[in-house]
């Protein structure tokens, strides 16, 4: 019983695959609508990617961070790093 079902969601997924690359060599495919929208949300969210990656502190940056924190905070400053 169990065979059966995965069988055919095997197949179901494999005809779905084919139809969505037969889809996609039809010409005018990447200028409907729906490819648009999905093109600019993708977009978008490369560009929040991007601008997050390039503004965040390195990990090694954090640590020496905690480090001058620590220092300031305990007014310790003969400590060497």
């Amino acid at each position: 019983m169990i065979c059966r079902r995965r069988r055919r969601n095997w197949l179901a997924l494999q005809l779905r695959t084919r139809q969505r690359q037969i889809d996609y060599q039809q010409v005018g495919h990447s200028n409907t609508a729906e490819q648009l929208r999905i093109q600019r949300k993708l977009a978008k969210y490369r560009q929040k990617y991007l601008s997050h990656k390039t503004s965040r502190i390195p990990p090694w940056g954090k640590v020496i961070m905690q480090i001058v924190f620590h220092i300031i905070s305990k007014k310790c400053f003969n400590y060497v790093i």
